[in-house]
This record gives structure tokens, C-alpha cells and sequence, in this order.
């Protein structure tokens, strides 16, 4: 499979690079390896379910992230919130 790709106002297609957020549900937790999530589609099941990595560009640095449903989910507006306060003086 190919990359997902978005095409711009301008014509120009870029690759669509999605928030992955750890599951912290008690399933997950208790198999002891974590699982991931799309942000944009959280009941999407395990990125990595049956051993194989879904064919979706991904990053859990939201500041990688293009997503036009990612930048607007809560996982994206909190993982930011946490990477400003960490630069924050004191």
C-alpha cells in the first residue's frame, strides 16, 4: 500500500502524517507491550494488531503532525499544551 497523500489548494500532494497515542485502557495495559491509536479515529483497532504495522504515515510528536482531524482532536490540543509548558521558565 502507498502512503495516505492529501492534495493542497496550491495542487501540491504531501503525505498525511497522523497523531499515534498511546491506549491507556485496562486491556492494553495489562498484556504489558503498549498499543497505539490514530487520534483522528480512536476506535480504529491497535496500529500494530496481529503483529503487522498499519500502512498509515504516523508520528506521536504532535509538532510532526498533518492531519487535518489530528490537529483537531483533544490528544493533539493536550500533547501541545504539554510541550509548551515543558519549555516554560519555571
Amino acid at each position: 500500500m502507498t502512503p495516505q497523500t492529501m492534495v493542497l489548494e496550491d495542487g501540491t500532494r504531501i503525505t498525511v502524517i497522523h497523531l499515534a497515542v498511546m491506549n491507556h485502557d485496562q486491556e492494553s495495559l495489562t498484556i504489558g507491550d503498549p498499543t497505539w491509536r490514530l487520534a483522528c479515529a480512536p476506535n480504529i483497532p491497535d496500529l500494530s494488531a496481529n503483529g503487522r504495522t498499519a500502512p498509515l504515515s504516523r508520528s506521536d510528536d504532535p509538532r510532526g503532525v498533518n492531519c487535518p482531524l489530528c490537529l483537531k482532536s483533544s490528544a493533539y490540543t493536550l500533547a501541545m499544551e504539554r510541550i509548551r509548558a515543558a519549555r516554560l521558565p519555571g
